[in-house]
């Protein structure tokens, strides 16, 4: 479901449609009311949250001969950790 929402777990404009159809056929197997589905955003704040702990960890320490490579991998997942903590950040500001 998170392809088919912004990034702090709003629904995307671009995806509604297909997110409201997939609502519909979630909803033919499972119940899912719609204070479960207003829970979105809270739930991305959490995986950010853990996502964040597992970027922290995986970035662990760097090595003095790190394979260019890795340098650039190392680079997207501060990036990637930034945009995590910040989401955490604002979800916890909207509780």
């Amino acid at each position: 479901m998170r392809e088919l929402t912004d990034r702090s777990g709003r629904p995307a404009s671009e995806h509604r449609g297909r997110l409201d159809a997939f609502v519909a056929g979630y909803r033919s197997v499972r119940p899912l009311r719609d204070e479960e589905l207003g829970q979105l955003p809270l739930f991305a704040g959490l995986h950010a949250a853990a996502s964040l702990v597992r970027i922290t960890r995986a970035l662990g320490a760097r090595g003095q001969d790190e394979a260019p490579w890795l340098a650039h991998l190392r680079k997207d997942l501060t990036g990637m950790a930034r945009a995590h903590r910040q989401l955490a950040i604002d979800t916890g500001r909207d509780l």
